[in-house]
């Protein structure tokens, strides 16, 4: 039997702290303190970005293997968007469902936001939508903000632009704010990563006949286009 050592609450005596610290070996060279501190802020840093990924990306889409898609004919599409480099135009993913189009933008996002360490704003349409609406509740001037501050952001990823999302965005109000924010990120030249499973005729329709082609307009000069078969 291992006898355990003596728990005892008594304070070193100011010779035997001195002993400790003696035996202690010192350091070959200075500690660079400032080094440590960036290197700790690189990975407070770091950690934060993977957070963030996680919580605005649907867990189905956290991990990208293109071997796993099964999916035929798109992997030119995919290659494209994940060799993407930042720059004035993002773009703009059409096709059917299920093709890779969420999940290689997902895939581009983690690149740009988590090892470029870039600032990547993740939305899905109906959230973003929904959002907006909570700010027009309590008058223009809430919506304006923070319509400015969805467009200034330096990349900004609107996931699955589909039918509903375009029919709720039909309203006077919502319309207006939503050409707003593309034209405010036109005007900056910032680029917009948009996934959709309309084509460019769906989108006129459900914007509406008035408006449908300045949207598909505006979305194509942010985006260039993707297409997925």
């Amino acid at each position: 039997m291992v006898n355990a050592m003596p728990i005892t609450t008594e304070t070193p005596s100011p010779s035997a702290c001195t002993a400790i610290m003696d035996a202690i070996p010192a350091p070959s060279e200075p500690i660079d303190l400032e080094a440590r501190a960036q290197a700790y802020l690189a990975d407070a840093i770091a950690i934060t970005r993977r957070d963030y990924f996680r919580h605005n990306c649907p867990a189905d889409y956290q991990e990208f293997d293109i071997q796993k898609l099964a999916i035929t004919g798109n992997e030119a599409a995919i290659q494209r968007v994940l060799s993407w480099q930042h720059g004035r135009k993002g773009l703009l993913l059409t096709g059917p469902s299920r093709r890779g189009k969420t999940r290689s933008a997902y895939a581009l996002c983690r690149r740009l936001l988590c090892d470029e360490l870039r600032d990547v704003a993740m939305w899905q349409a109906h959230d973003f939508f929904a959002a907006l609406q909570d700010c027009v509740r309590y008058g223009r001037d809430e919506a304006d903000g923070w319509v400015k501050r969805m467009a200034a952001r330096p990349i900004f990823f609107l996931d699955d632009y589909g039918q509903h999302v375009a029919m709720a965005s039909r309203a006077e109000w919502a319309e207006a704010w939503f050409f707003r924010f593309l034209d405010l990120r036109i005007g900056a030249g910032l680029p917009l990563i948009v996934t959709t499973n309309l084509s460019a005729q769906q989108m006129k329709a459900a914007s509406g006949d008035t408006r449908g082609d300045p949207l598909v307009a505006r979305f194509l000069e942010l985006s260039e286009p993707v297409k997925f078969l």
